[in-house]
This record gives C-alpha cells, sequence and structure tokens, in this order.
C-alpha cells in the first residue's frame, strides 16, 4: 500500500514461526487464459518470505501455489479457495476464506487452516 509500509499484515496466528514473517512478497496471478473454465477460474500464488532460522540467521524461501475456488458452508465459492503447494517434499493443503472486505478491496480479512497431507 502507498500508505503503508506494508501490504500484507498477519493480524493473528497460531504459529508465529509460519504466520509472522518477518520481511514477505505475495503475488497473486490467473493460471491460464480463460479459455478452460477449470483452468480460467484457478489463480497462481508465488509467497516469497524471510524465515528466521534457529541460529538467527534469516533465510529467503519461495513456494508456488495452485489456488482453485471452492465451495464452503454456504454453497457458494464467492472468496474460498484451496491452496496446495510442494513443500519440503509434502504436499500442503489450505483452505482459505474471505471473512470480509472493502468493496474497492483496499483491505481483505482472510481466514485460513491447512496442514501437510500424507
Amino acid at each position: 500500500s502507498q500508505q503503508h509500509p506494508w501490504s500484507w499484515k498477519i493480524v493473528v496466528g497460531a504459529n508465529p514461526a509460519y504466520d509472522a514473517f518477518p520481511q514477505q512478497h505475495q503475488i497473486f496471478y490467473p493460471s491460464g487464459n480463460g479459455n478452460s473454465k477449470k483452468l480460467g477460474d484457478a489463480l497462481w500464488y508465488d509467497p516469497v518470505f524471510c524465515v528466521e532460522t534457529l541460529q538467527g540467521g534469516l533465510v529467503w524461501c519461495k513456494r508456488h501455489y495452485r489456488c482453485t475456488p471452492r465451495k464452503h458452508w454456504s454453497g457458494r465459492t464467492t472468496g474460498a479457495w484451496t491452496l496446495t503447494t510442494l513443500d519440503n517434499g509434502m504436499v500442503s493443503e489450505e483452505h482459505w476464506t474471505t471473512v470480509d472486505a472493502a468493496d474497492d478491496l483496499s483491505w481483505a480479512v482472510l481466514h485460513y487452516s491447512g496442514a501437510a497431507k500424507r
């Protein structure tokens, strides 16, 4: 944001090692050209983040997530996504839901939960 020194702010999280990196950058972009309904609805999410090691050092990491719409309890897919990525040899699956957002999308509140799949 032009008014703040950050564009993504973690308000609360269960795991400080995962939910609040010292530095991070995110980009979301469409996965296809929109010709295929399945591909046209999906997005890619590429976070680049700095992790603090147990020794106190900083290491930059990156991931490449596929984001696909999913139905949530209301039966709608609007604002509900499943994000999957390969994370150190394990498939990570996260469920993200939009809790609320400004009409102009200047801010949004998101909730996620997830775990590695076997």
